[in-house]
């Protein structure tokens, strides 16, 4: 049973949280203080943890920071309002594996719950079957099975796809999200674009694909 932490300073946000987690299938703590927070983390495992991005004692991105220095693969995934999602995605470039903006469905939480964990997963693979440095330059970027879907979907497109056809064959909904993820394929030089803006993926991210199908048959 995966062991969730919950951090939020809204009572009613932890009670709601650790209702859905718990009838789902997780063990969770959920607490109000970001400075207990870390005392728990250092005297239990936890296998994903969820905070708020504003809280009065300590915010969202600085929790993150000192979750890191206690556990760097413990992944985290932020909630955020809509008027914070630019510094959900600032949190995403210093760590955090997802973001949730509220008000939330209990499909959407967990569908992102479980991506996190998948990817976390996935970083223990890596770190287990992964000897060669140019194996793990072209894989360190997919870590996220989103991108790893983004790929495939490229792979079997037999046209480049523009940003809202990929975003919509992909089902994520949330276009801030989705030009994150793209941007690391970019700059991973796995996915290139044309003139057009049409997406397209580049010989080395066709070789990412082969070594992800090999890790799967591995597995």
């Amino acid at each position: 049973m995966p062991r969730v932490l919950v951090v939020d300073d809204d009572e009613a946000v932890c009670r709601s949280l650790r209702h859905t987690l718990s009838s789902n299938g997780f063990d969770v703590d959920a607490i109000s203080s970001a400075k207990e927070a870390l005392e728990l983390l250092r005297s239990n495992s936890y296998d994903i943890a969820i905070y708020d991005l504003v809280m009065p004692d300590m915010d969202g991105i600085e929790l993150l920071r000192e979750t890191k220095k206690i556990n760097c693969a413990l992944p985290v995934v932020m909630i955020t309002a809509f008027a914070t999602i630019d510094s959900a995605v600032e949190a995403m470039k210093r760590g955090a594996s997802d973001y949730i903006e509220k008000p939330f469905r209990t499909r959407e939480l967990l569908a992102v719950v479980r991506r996190a964990l998948e990817e976390a997963k996935f970083r223990r693979s890596l770190q287990e079957l992964c000897t060669s440095t140019e194996v793990e330059e072209v894989i360190s970027s997919l870590n996220s099975p989103l991108r790893r879907l983004i790929l495939s979907h490229l792979a079997e497109s037999r046209d480049r796809v523009s940003f809202s056809q990929l975003q919509r064959r992909v089902g994520e909904r949330d276009p801030t999200k989705f030009n994150f993820h793209l941007k690391k394929l970019r700059k991973a030089k796995l996915v290139a674009q044309d003139e057009e803006k049409r997406y397209m993926l580049t010989d080395k991210g066709r070789k990412a694909l082969e070594v992800i199908n090999k890790l799967a048959e591995l597995s």
